[in-house]
């Protein structure tokens, strides 16, 4: 939220330097709260330099090709098909009404997997 803020600041003043954007305000923030966030944090030289090897980190190539979304250790695909074997699992053991069926059963989630 904050970065696309920074951003649409940046735009706005037509700049590349977020210290332009001191005074401008935001409907969410106070003046004081962004000045301050621009002076201590977005405007410091540690903090662009961190930025800038963070962007980098995120556009090195990973095997061959640009990591474009990380969906974390286990594939979209699988869990998908997990979650598919979970409900039937619960179906079969609770019937087909969801009123009737649990949050959560461990067993029917161990079972599935």
């Amino acid at each position: 939220m904050l970065s696309e803020e920074r951003n649409k600041a940046m735009t706005e003043a037509k700049t590349n330097n977020i210290r332009d954007c001191k005074g401008m305000s935001r409907e969410w923030i106070t003046n004081e709260i962004w000045d301050l966030l621009i002076d201590t944090v977005w405007g410091t030289k540690e903090w662009k330099d961190k930025s800038k090897k963070t962007r980098q980190n995120r556009l090195k190539a990973k095997e061959g090709s640009i990591p474009k979304h990380t969906g974390g250790s286990v594939p979209f695909v699988v869990h998908a098909k997990r979650m598919e074997m979970y409900n039937s699992v619960i179906s079969q053991k609770y019937g087909e009404d969801s009123s009737s069926q649990p949050e959560f059963d461990l067993n029917a989630w161990i079972e599935a997997i």
